[in-house]
């Protein structure tokens, strides 16, 4: 749009040298566009009123979601936390039950699976030790009753009177002590 210059309200324009007129049309102000230019102005200012209460509107919701959003991830980290807690717990104590079936005492069965715990072992990895322990405890246990066997008394033993003694001879040791070393002595009397 081009813009018009109303040469009637530049006062004394007929009169004026090349020069005046240069300098007032420079200094011209547009009736149509000054007032275009309020209005324009105008609804500027309102609409950059309402974006700064919308805005602000904005900043206050989004603080509070964000406390929301805070406040739910706070909820969240302590229900992983109790949720770990618990999975650790029944961790040790399924492998405490595991470690004295194996044949370890309490003390050292709770202190492996805390360690197995600690290093977070998984399941197959767990299947896998327990196998190879209990394989280990039964080698050793056969390991262990060969060398008794091995060294056991022949059958036939006596009573110290030159007589052989049998099962029910053992059993009616009044002695305890006496019985536990005679059945150890003639354990094959009593495998049987």
């Amino acid at each position: 749009m081009k813009r018009k210059i109303d040469f009637s309200k530049i006062e004394n324009w007929d009169n004026l040298s090349i020069e005046d007129k240069l300098k007032a049309i420079q200094d011209y102000e547009y009736d149509d566009f000054q007032e275009e230019n309020s209005k324009l102005k105008g609804s500027f200012d309102k609409t950059s009123s309402e974006l700064a209460d919308l805005k602000k509107k904005y900043n206050s919701k989004l603080s509070e979601e964000e406390l929301k959003e805070q406040e739910r991830k706070l909820q969240e980290e302590e229900l992983n936390r109790k949720y770990n807690e618990l999975l650790h717990e029944r961790n040790v104590a399924n492998d405490t039950i595991a470690f004295k079936s194996a044949g370890y005492s309490d003390e050292l069965s709770k202190e492996l699976a805390e360690l197995f715990s600690k290093y977070d072992i998984d399941s197959n990895d767990k299947t896998l030790f327990f196998n190879k322990v209990k394989k280990f405890n039964d080698d050793r246990t056969k390991e262990i009753q060969a060398e008794l066997v091995k060294n056991a008394p022949r059958p036939g033993g006596f009573n110290g009177s030159g007589k052989t003694l049998t099962k029910e001879d053992i059993l009616k040791i009044k002695d305890p002590t006496e019985r536990q070393e005679k059945i150890a002595e003639n354990i094959e009397l009593f495998t049987n």
